[in-house]
């Protein structure tokens, strides 16, 4: 038995709902997997009477609640499909009295996507249709001077999790809930590779330049109004995000947002047993040449060294190895600021950037509490130390989070490849004291002409350096067993007017013994130069034993082996995790069957033909048609669906 109802009111049944389909399709600008139903039927009778009627006295913005109901014994009910009627999609015929009408799907489509544009004030606690709803709460946070790391200001913010919250109950009224994990994390995880370890995103948060200029004084958006749409394009370009819909026909469904990989869980949510016929092709529409990154709004004026490529917050396009890829582009590039300095220089002052939407990483202490999160990311140990701002929000951060999103290895050739690499050995063996500076004086090569032929390089431009040390170490003069001889390698980097700027140790230390009095050494670090920029390497023996001896002995080597002024690899990745297979096929499937997928759209579904080996995919779409139980599924997949 089958019923149907217009707002809870059972009617005959329309003309045209055996057809009646629901679709799950991936929705790539908000990497989601979403419920729609996309079907014409025709009321006549009392329901067109009942349609006609409600467009006449309430308005062509009235909505109607569209159910069908099924029961195997006449008694018990269950859902099959529940969606909308809006009345200004319905077509009336007065002649025939046929009401055409548009199902529409009650949670996303109608709440979301026809206001995701509408930008709106953070503090007006009004929805976009006059409903009360309560603001975010301000998020207070302490802006460290990044040399001091004392507090310059305190600055009026929004975390990013209850600005989310606020603008779906903006857009759905408060009809719609929100929840969200990862934003609500305290520590990275392995989603954020390459992260240094930190407070996670619960404490990412919003807000202007004028407020970071004048502090708690103010909380001003006025000039920096923005919609549901603009916020998830600016997380989203830094931290892949997947959007969710959780109780699709539920009376208040849940929009959840979490980390891109949440989609591709591994779970099994149905099987299809010897597939008739399976198509398969490559997805070839997302094979792009190029990827942009990083945010418009940026300055070299400050201390962060702006102008190198990859670890910067400014706009860079890289690109994408490979031979069959096509002409288009992954678009990373963003219009809020992230940049350190451009932080560093509205906190000194500047009114440059009053207007302009900030996101800021910060340490989550309380609801209302936080403080920046300053990060020594170039590796400087020489007073005064930069500490800068937004460490995870750098594109080299931000291109790390999408590899498993990239179809190829990430190139960039920005001048001639070579310039800066050299390879210099010593030809005399020479003692280690308290602090010795080393000696590579027999140049094999030096592109460009950038090291001095005994220890100095100076950079010729700002950038990633790559160093190579190898050597033998040999000790002597032990007179017990227990006696240790340590050697730690140290990279002196100086500016251009010959500033100390750090001095950290370039990898492990050289330790010996009497029963191992001679080590091998060789360590790759990579350094970051400003342009004029010099590096001198020193060694330094441990002083607590005198009599022991330490030298270094004759073919040391030091090398600088690459670096990124002349461009080439910045980032590797796994092509295999890129999901670029596509597999379609028709299968039957009864509506239990449905309703289980519908409730967790994110696993696998794996399939065979004549008995082979089981494949699988995530969903890309399904259309289920609930009359004929028969879904056409199109799977997306990694390494060709094994």
């Amino acid at each position: 038995m089958i019923q149907f109802l217009l707002d809870d009111v059972q009617y005959d049944a329309p003309k045209g709902w055996e057809e009646i389909e629901t679709s799950i399709k991936r929705d790539f600008q908000y990497n989601s997997v979403l419920a729609n139903q996309d079907t014409e039927v025709d009321f006549s009778g009392e329901a067109y009477n009942y349609l006609y009627t409600k467009l006449r006295t309430e308005g062509f913005c009235t909505r109607v609640k569209f159910e069908i109901r099924i029961s195997n014994d006449g008694l018990t009910f269950r859902t099959l499909l529940r969606g909308n009627l809006f009345v200004s999609d319905i077509q009336f015929n007065e002649r025939t009295c046929i009401a055409t009408c548009k199902i529409e799907d009650n949670s996303y489509y109608a709440m979301i996507n026809n206001n995701k544009s509408l930008a709106t004030a953070l503090d007006s606690g009004l929805s976009k249709n006059g409903v009360a709803i309560s603001t975010p709460p301000i998020y207070a946070v302490d802006f460290l001077d990044i040399l001091t790391l004392g507090v310059a200001r305190n600055v009026n913010c929004y975390r990013v999790y209850d600005v989310f919250k606020y603008l779906i109950e903006f857009m759905s009224d408060g009809r719609l809930q929100f929840t969200s994990d990862y934003l609500e994390t305290t520590s990275f995880s392995s989603l954020d590779e390459g992260a240094p370890s930190g407070y996670g995103w619960k404490g990412l948060c919003i807000t202007t330049g004028i407020n970071i200029r004048n502090g708690n004084a103010t909380n001003d958006f006025t000039q920096s109004q923005f919609s549901f749409d603009d916020l998830f394009k600016e997380i989203n370009r830094r931290i892949p995000l997947v959007m969710i819909v959780e109780n699709p026909y539920s009376d208040s469904p849940t929009i959840r947002i979490e980390n891109r990989d949440y989609q591709y869980t591994n779970a099994n949510i149905f099987t299809a047993t010897d597939v008739y016929e399976v198509i398969s092709k490559v997805d070839t529409k997302n094979i792009f040449a190029k990827i942009s990154v990083g945010s418009s709004v940026v300055t070299d004026q400050g201390l962060f060294p702006e102008q190198i490529h990859f670890f910067g917050f400014g706009p860079e396009v890289y690109n994408v190895q490979g031979e069959c890829n096509i002409d288009t582009k992954l678009e990373l590039g963003t219009d809020w600021a992230t940049s350190s300095n451009v932080i560093a220089e509205s906190l000194n002052g500047a009114q440059d950037y009053d207007s302009n939407l900030f996101l800021v990483e910060t340490e989550y202490f309380t609801s209302t509490s936080g403080q920046t999160w300053n990060f020594n990311n170039i590796g400087l140990t020489t007073p005064p130390v930069p500490y800068y701002f937004n460490t995870n929000l750098a594109n080299n951060y931000i291109l790390s989070r999408y590899r498993g999103g990239i179809p190829g290895d990430l190139v960039k050739y920005t001048g001639p490849k070579g310039d800066g690499e050299f390879q210099a050995t010593e030809l005399s063996s020479y003692a280690i004291g308290a602090l010795t500076t080393m000696n590579f004086t027999n140049v094999i090569f030096n592109t460009g002409g950038h090291y001095d032929g005994n220890n100095k390089f100076t950079a010729p431009l700002s950038g990633v350096y790559t160093f190579n040390i190898s050597l033998t170490a040999t000790s002597a003069g032990y007179t017990t067993p227990a006696q240790l001889c340590s050697i730690g390698i140290y990279a002196y980097i100086y500016d251009a007017g010959g500033t100390l700027q750090s001095n950290n140790q370039f990898g492990n230390l050289i330790t010996m013994n009497d029963a191992n009095p001679t080590q091998l050494y060789n360590q790759t670090v990579s350094l970051i130069l400003n342009d004029g920029w010099y590096v001198i390497f020193r060694a330094q023996k441990s002083a607590s034993i005198p009599a022991i001896t330490a030298t270094f002995q004759v073919g040391s080597s030091l090398e600088c082996v690459d670096n990124s002024i002349g461009g080439g690899l910045f980032l590797q990745v796994d092509a295999a995790d890129f999901p670029i297979y596509l597999y379609e096929m028709i299968y039957p499937m009864c509506q239990s069957e449905f309703d289980t997928i519908m409730a967790n759209t994110v696993g696998t579904v794996q399939f065979n033909m004549n008995g082979q080996a089981y494949r699988r995919g995530w969903i890309n779409e399904l259309t289920y048609n609930h009359q004929q139980g028969i879904a056409t599924i199109k799977l997306i997949s990694r390494n060709n669906g094994n």
